[in-house]
């Protein structure tokens, strides 16, 4: 389902995870004044209907790291996109992969 489909407490509460993934249950609970079980359930659903993908982690590379940056280009047709992207996510040194379809 749509994130414009959601309600406002959905939103508070994704708006909250975006800001900070490790935000706990009981924090959230808190700041829009819902039971912490209340959250921990819609969190739950909103993974289960693929609202919610993951959790990362950001990384700051220490500045003496060897940074290699590039931009590849693949053109291929539209059936083997999904497969293509879905190798790729595998690599976690690929940071971002974009589509133009």
């Amino acid at each position: 389902m749509a994130l414009r489909n959601r309600d406002t407490i959905d939103r508070q509460l994704l708006a909250l995870l975006e800001e900070n993934a490790r935000m706990s249950t009981a924090d959230i609970a808190r700041e829009i004044h819902l039971a912490r079980s209340t959250v921990h359930e819609r969190i739950g659903r909103l993974e289960r209907d693929g609202v919610i993908i993951g959790y990362s982690a950001i990384v700051v590379r220490a500045q003496d790291d060897e940074v290699t940056r590039a931009l590849a280009a693949v053109a291929t047709d539209q059936q083997h996109v999904k497969t293509i992207v879905t190798t790729l996510k595998k690599f976690p040194e690929i940071r971002s992969c974009h589509s133009t379809i």
